[in-house]
Parts: C-alpha cells; sequence; structure tokens
C-alpha cells in the first residue's frame, strides 16, 4: 500500500449531511455541480472536495500541478491526503478547499460564448472585447499561457470546459484557481483515449503528432497551439513570461520534487514510478529547451 505514515497525517472524513441548494449558496456553484459531484466535507467551518483515488500516480500528479502552478505565481487549488469510510470500504484521495468566493462569478470558456475546440489561437483575440483596461487584459492572457506553459510541460490531457474557470467582472475576467491535475504525465493518456476515441479527437488536448517534424500539439478548452511554431514565437515576443516559464521548467528538479513529497505527505512513491517521473521529465525537458 502506498499510504504510509509519514509527518502528514491522513485526513480521515466524517460524514458531512447538507441540503443541495444550501450547500450551492455557500460554496457559490450550482446545485447541477454538486449533484454530479457530491463529496462535499465540512472541516470546522470550511468546505472541502474529496476527490477519491486508485491510483498512486494521480495522487502525484494532483501535488505536482498544484506546486508547480503556486511556483510561477498561477493561483491553484492545494491538496492534502484523506481518506473516507462508507460503511464498507475506505477510499483514499485528496481534498481541496472550496476556492469560490462569495459575490464572485464563475464562468467558462463555453459561457463566454467562445468556441472551446478546434479554435486554434482565436479566443486570445475576442476574448478582449471583455476587457475595459488593455493592461488587464494583458495580465489574463499572460496568466493564461503560464498555465498553458504547465500544461503543456505535465501533458495534461483533461483542460476541458469544466476544468478551466475564470472569474468574471464587469469590466474583466481573471483567471480562477487551477485544479484538476490529475491526467497527465503520460498517465491514464492511452487508456482515456482508447476508451473516449472520439471524444479524444475532438477534446482533448495534449496529445503528440507527426514525430518526424519533431512538433507536439496542445489544446485547453480556450486554445489550440503546436510546438514549435511561428504562432507559439509570436507569444514567446509578445508575453515574455510565457517564455520565462518554459525555461524555469527547463530547470525544474523533479527529484528533488519527489524527495518533497516523500517527506512531506503521507506517500511512498516505489522505484518504478520514481523513474517513470524522471525519465518522463528528461525527455520533456529536452524537447522544451529546443523548442525555445
Amino acid at each position: 500500500m502506498y499510504i504510509v505514515s509519514f509527518k502528514t497525517p491522513v485526513i480521515e472524513l466524517e460524514k458531512t449531511d447538507y441540503d443541495i441548494d444550501t450547500l450551492s449558496k455557500e460554496i457559490n456553484t450550482s446545485p447541477y455541480d454538486i449533484l454530479h459531484k457530491p463529496n462535499w466535507f465540512k472541516i470546522g467551518d470550511e468546505w472541502y472536495y474529496f476527490k477519491a483515488m486508485d491510483k498512486l500516480e494521480r495522487f502525484i500528479n494532483e501535488i505536482l500541478g498544484s506546486f508547480l502552478a503556486e511556483s510561477n505565481g498561477i493561483p491553484t487549488a492545494k491538496f492534502k491526503v484523506a481518506s473516507y469510510f462508507n460503511g464498507r470500504y475506505t477510499s483514499y484521495g485528496l481534498i481541496s478547499k472550496n476556492f469560490k468566493l462569495q459575490g464572485k462569478t464563475y464562468t467558462t470558456t463555453y459561457d463566454l460564448k467562445l468556441p472551446v475546440y478546434d479554435q486554434g489561437l482565436s479566443n486570445i483575440v475576442t476574448a478582449r472585447e471583455y476587457f475595459k483596461e488593455e493592461k488587464d487584459y494583458y495580465n489574463f492572457i499572460t496568466s493564461l499561457l503560464i498555465s498553458t506553459a504547465i500544461d503543456f510541460y505535465m501533458n495534461q490531457i483533461d483542460r476541458v470546459n469544466e476544468n478551466l474557470l475564470f472569474i468574471k467582472d464587469k469590466n474583466s475576467l481573471s483567471l480562477a484557481p487551477m485544479f484538476d491535475y490529475s491526467l497527465s504525465m503520460d498517465i491514464g493518456r492511452k487508456s482515456v483515449c482508447a476508451k473516449f476515441d472520439d471524444i479524444a479527437r475532438l477534446y482533448t488536448f495534449y496529445y503528440k503528432e507527426n514525430e518526424r517534424k519533431k512538433e507536439q500539439k496542445f489544446g485547453s478548452a480556450f486554445l489550440n497551439i503546436t510546438f514549435p511554431s511561428r504562432e507559439a514565437r509570436k507569444l514567446f515576443y509578445d508575453y515574455p513570461k510565457f517564455y520565462e516559464t518554459f525555461k524555469r521548467l527547463i530547470d525544474f528538479d523533479m527529484e528533488s520534487f519527489l524527495n518533497m513529497v516523500e517527506d512531506n505527505y503521507p506517500i511512498a512513491i516505489p522505484k518504478y514510478l520514481k523513474e517513470h517521473y524522471l525519465g518522463y521529465s528528461k525527455e520533456k525537458q529536452a524537447f522544451i529547451k529546443k523548442m525555445i
């Protein structure tokens, strides 16, 4: 078993009864979302969402994504390992505190009436209409591109419409905290694409194509981009922090990160999995180094 007793204990959750309509007001989300993702627990005065996981690599990916986002100035959900006994068996997973603030409007690419696939970079231009000030627009696109660089490094295949939220104000948009990093690092890509082949062709998001040309494509609900490409180089010029994020990712020390996970979380990572992460990171960093 990969859950062990290290410095940070596993949080044992207790069943929390709630009324869906009341909870939706407390956590600023729709009753529909709660109905389809009902695993909410109250700890003290705060609401937390519990995501059960059956694979260790998904734990690691969530922690890695949150770590990279925070390290690069991107708002993100933060995770703690938890367990829940439903009367029959115990599920292990991660909890994250509800990040939706009262009085704020959270929206998606689709809600903004922007295309969510095969859109290229058109949404970067179209989104300008939601901003009064140029500097707010520039900062929004910058933050979106930094998160794109992280997703590209991680081979994120699940940055779908519901997993990419924005905060909509009267005169601007901003990036809401990022979350759901589990389907990345080449973990789950083959099985997901095999199971949902038609969906994968339309919606997902990181994939490799035309290896002879040494190109890799990335897509999310907001944009699609090929690396390397003329479009990518222009974005590097227009948004220098996008380029700088890739430079930092080249220097990211995966081995130190994995050691940190074992030191600070109740998780033991087997040798074969460490080798996967180290090998993946080395290969991806080599590609990034050539493309920038």
